[in-house]
C-alpha cells in the first residue's frame, strides 16, 4: 500500500470511489502488469522505489519483453496519458529502455512532443504575447519603421538598425543614420532616459518577435483595426465602377489564404479573366482568426476542465465572426457583379448571340419547309403534267388509230391488209406516232409530230380528219400505203405467232374498251350496230306503259334522241330492211367500212354454226375481252369485233 502515499499520487489518501478530487490506484494490478505483462523479474519491494533518474542497472532484471515495453512507451507519448498509474508505468518503461543505445529518440519518446500539444502551447503563448503588446497601444509596424505589406527580410534589417539606436547601453550622442532621422525625431530617442530607452527596447523586441513569426504576425494583424467598408447601391450607381470597387477588393485581398489574389482588373479585361476573378472571390477563404475577440484567456484557467470550456467558448465566438466575414465578402462580390459593366456587356452579347442562333435556326427551318414545299409543288406539277401528258397521249393514240383505219378503208385493196387493224391498241404511243408520221408523209399532209402531247396537239390532229377522208388515192400513193399497211400488219401478226396471244394488261384494257365502243357513223342520223343493240335492250327493259319510256330508252342508247329512237323502232316494227338502211346511211356519212362489213358480210352457214357453238362453249360470265377473243378463234376468218357485232345483230332480231 505504499503506492497509495507515493509522491506520484500527490500524497492523497485512498478514499471510496464516490468521493471527488482523489485518485485511486491498484498496487496489486500494477505489480501483475510489471511481472506478468512485461515478464520482468524484479523484487517486489523495488517496484515502487523508482523515479525518472533511476537506471536499469540498479535492478537485477533477468528477463524482459522489450517489444511490449516499447509499444507502451509510444502509446503514452502519442495519447499524452497523464494519470498516476500510467506515469509510473512510463517511468518503468524508460528505465528498462535506457540501456538500449540503438533505440532512437522518437522510439523512446524522451524528447518528443506531439504536434497537437505543441500547437496548443504555441497558440496560448502567441495569444498572450499579442494581447499584452496590443494593450500597450503601440503599433509594431511603426515601432519597426515598416508597413504591413513589407517582407520579413526588411523587418529584420530595420530591427538590426533600431537595436543599435535603442539599446540601453548605447550612448545618446551616437550618430543617427540618415534613414532613421525621422524615426529618431518621432520617438525623440535622444531625449529618452535610460529607463525609457530600456522599456522601448523591450517593446521593440516584442514587436520583432511578433512580426518575424508568421503565426504571431497573422494574429497581430487580425487584432488591428480593419476597414470593412462595402459600397452602397447609390454609390455604385453614381461613381465609376473600377475606381469604387478596385481599392475595396485590393484592401481585402491581404486576408486571402490563397495567393496570389486576382484584382478587379480594367474595363478591357477579357471574359476569362473576369470569370476567374469572380470564381476566386466566390470561394474566398479568410486568414482572419478573430482571436482578439476571444472572451477568455486560457492561461487564466485554474483547471483542465475550465481550460477546455474556455477553448470551446472562444471557438464559438471565432466561428461566428469568420462566418460574418464570409458573408461580408459575398455581399461585396454580389454588389460587384450587379454593377460590373463587363458582365453586362457579356450578358448582352450572349443574349444577342442566342437571338441570332434562334433566328438562324428559324430561318433554316423556314428554308427547309420552303424547300420541301417547292419540292412537293414540283413533284405535284410533274405528276400533273405526266398525268395530263398520258391522258392526251391516250387520246392522240386513239385518234391516230382511227385515222389509220379511215385511210385503210379508202381503197378496197387495203381491206385484206388492214383486217387486223383492230389490234392497233397493241402499239405503244411511240410506235403509233411513227406509223402515222409515215402515213402523213405519203399523203403529203404536213403535221408536227415532234411536240409534246397536249390539247392543241389533239385539236390540230382532229382537224386533219377531213383531209384524210377527201384525199385522192393515186397509184403511187396506193402502193406506198400498201407497203406501210403491210409492215403494220406484219408487226401486229408476226409470222408463226398466234393472233390471239396474251396481251399486256394495259393493251387488254385498251382493246377491251375499244371492243365495247362501236365505230360511230359520221353524221347526226347514223345508226351503228351498237346503237341498234342498245335500242333493242332498252325496248325490252322498258315495256309499253312505262312512264317516260322513250326518254329512258334515249338515255340508255346515249347517242340518239327520243324521237330518233321512236322512228327506228317503227322502222324495225314494219320489217324494213335494216341492213340496206344501215348501208345507205353509212355511205351517206362516209364512215369506215368496219360496221358495214359487220352488217353486210354476215357469217356463212358454216361460220354460223361455229359461232353458235363458240357462244355456248364460252358463256357470258367469262371476262368479255377473253371471251370474244376465244370466240373469234373458233370462227374462221372473223375478228373479235366482228363476232361482237354479229352477236348484237342477233340480239336485236330476237328482241323484235
Amino acid at each position: 500500500m505504499r503506492l497509495c502515499n507515493h509522491s506520484y499520487n500527490e500524497e492523497k489518501k485512498v478514499v471510496p470511489k464516490s468521493s471527488k478530487k482523489t485518485k485511486r490506484v491498484e498496487p496489486a494490478g500494477f505489480v501483475f502488469f510489471i511481472l506478468r505483462e512485461w515478464n520482468a523479474r524484479i523484487a517486489f519491494e523495488d517496484i515502487f522505489e523508482v523515479d525518472l533518474n533511476t537506471r536499469k542497472a540498479e535492478f537485477g532484471i533477468s528477463e524482459l519483453d522489450l517489444e511490449k515495453v516499447k509499444n507502451f512507451s509510444n502509446y503514452c507519448q502519442k495519447y499524452e496519458v497523464a494519470s498516476f498509474i500510467y506515469a509510473h508505468k512510463l517511468a518503468w518503461s524508460r528505465i528498462m529502455l535506457s540501456d538500449f543505445e540503438t533505440l532512437s529518440e522518437s522510439e523512446t519518446g524522451d524528447e518528443t512532443v506531439s504536434k497537437k500539444k505543441e500547437k496548443k502551447f504555441k497558440s496560448i503563448k502567441t495569444l498572450g504575447l499579442v494581447r499584452n503588446f496590443i494593450s500597450k497601444n503601440t503599433c509594431a509596424y511603426e515601432l519597426l519603421n515598416c508597413t504591413d505589406s513589407d517582407e520579413t527580410s526588411k523587418i529584420k534589417a530595420n530591427y538590426r538598425k533600431l537595436v543599435l539606436l535603442l539599446h540601453p547601453d548605447k550612448s545618446n550622442n551616437q550618430n543617427v543614420p540618415d534613414d532613421l532621422k525621422d524615426y529618431e525625431k518621432k520617438y525623440r530617442v535622444s531625449s529618452l532616459t535610460r529607463e525609457q530607452k530600456s522599456d522601448m527596447f523591450l517593446l521593440l523586441q516584442d514587436a520583432f518577435t511578433i512580426l518575424s513569426d508568421p503565426d504571431m504576425r497573422l494574429e497581430y494583424d487580425s487584432n488591428l483595426p480593419f476597414d470593412e467598408y462595402i459600397p452602397t447601391n447609390e454609390e455604385a450607381k453614381k461613381k465609376d465602377f473600377f475606381q469604387l470597387f478596385g481599392p475595396v477588393f485590393k484592401m481585402n485581398s491581404r486576408w486571402s489564404r490563397v495567393k496570389p489574389v486576382p484584382l478587379l482588373g480594367s474595363n478591357e479585361s477579357d471574359d476569362k479573366y473576369v470569370e476567374e476573378f469572380y470564381e476566386f472571390w466566390r470561394s474566398f477563404e479568410t486568414l482572419r482568426t478573430f482571436s482578439h475577440a476571444a472572451p477568455h484567456l486560457l492561461e487564466d484557467a485554474e483547471s483542465r476542465e475550465e481550460k477546455r470550456w474556455m477553448e470551446r467558448e472562444n471557438l464559438k465566438v471565432q466561428k461566428k465572426l469568420v462566418k460574418k466575414e464570409q458573408l461580408r465578402i459575398q455581399k461585396l462580390v454580389d454588389l460587384s457583379q450587379q454593377y460590373d459593366p463587363r458582365l453586362k456587356r457579356r450578358q448582352d452579347r450572349l443574349r444577342l448571340e442566342k437571338l441570332e442562333r434562334l433566328k438562324k435556326v428559324q430561318e433554316a427551318k423556314q428554308l427547309e419547309m420552303k424547300k420541301l414545299e417547292l419540292e412537293k409543288e414540283k413533284e405535284r406539277l410533274e405528276l400533273q403534267q405526266a398525268a395530263e401528258r398520258t391522258k392526251y397521249e391516250k387520246q392522240i393514240a386513239k385518234k391516230l388509230r382511227q385515222q389509220l383505219r379511215i385511210v385503210s378503208q379508202r381503197d378496197d385493196k387495203f381491206t385484206e391488209i388492214a383486217k387486223n387493224f383492230d389490234k392497233l391498241t397493241n402499239f405503244e404511243y411511240g410506235e403509233i406516232v411513227k406509223y402515222s408520221k409515215e402515213m402523213y408523209s405519203i399523203i403529203k399532209l404536213e403535221f408536227d409530230f415532234a411536240r409534246s402531247a397536249n390539247s392543241e396537239y389533239l385539236e390540230e390532229l382532229k382537224s386533219c380528219d377531213t383531209q384524210l377522208k377527201e384525199f385522192e388515192v393515186e397509184n403511187d400513193i396506193s402502193e406506198q400505203l400498201s407497203g406501210l399497211f403491210e409492215s403494220i400488219a406484219a408487226k401486229l401478226d408476226p409470222p408463226g405467232q398466234n393472233t390471239n396471244a396474251e396481251l399486256t394488261p394495259a393493251q387488254q384494257q385498251t382493246q377491251k374498251t375499244e371492243l365495247k365502243q362501236d365505230v360511230k357513223v359520221e353524221g347526226e342520223s347514223g345508226w351503228t350496230t351498237g346503237d341498234l343493240g342498245r335500242l333493242a335492250k332498252a325496248v325490252e327493259a322498258n315495256p309499253p306503259g312505262t312512264p317516260g319510256r322513250w326518254n329512258l330508252i334515249s338515255k340508255f342508247v346515249r347517242t340518239k334522241s327520243a324521237g330518233q329512237c321512236i322512228e327506228m323502232a317503227k322502222l324495225v316494227a314494219t320489217n324494213a330492211d335494216i341492213s340496206s338502211y344501215m348501208a345507205s346511211e353509212t355511205r351517206a356519212a362516209g364512215i369506215n367500212g368496219d360496221s358495214t362489213a359487220a352488217v353486210n358480210n354476215g357469217p356463212t352457214k358454216t361460220n354460223g354454226n361455229a359461232f353458235e357453238q363458240a357462244l355456248a362453249k364460252y358463256p357470258s360470265h367469262i371476262d368479255p375481252l377473253v371471251r370474244w377473243r376465244k370466240i373469234a378463234s373458233e370462227v374462221p376468218g372473223k375478228t373479235p369485233k366482228e363476232c361482237l357485232s354479229r352477236f348484237k345483230e342477233v340480239s336485236f332480231d330476237h328482241a323484235y
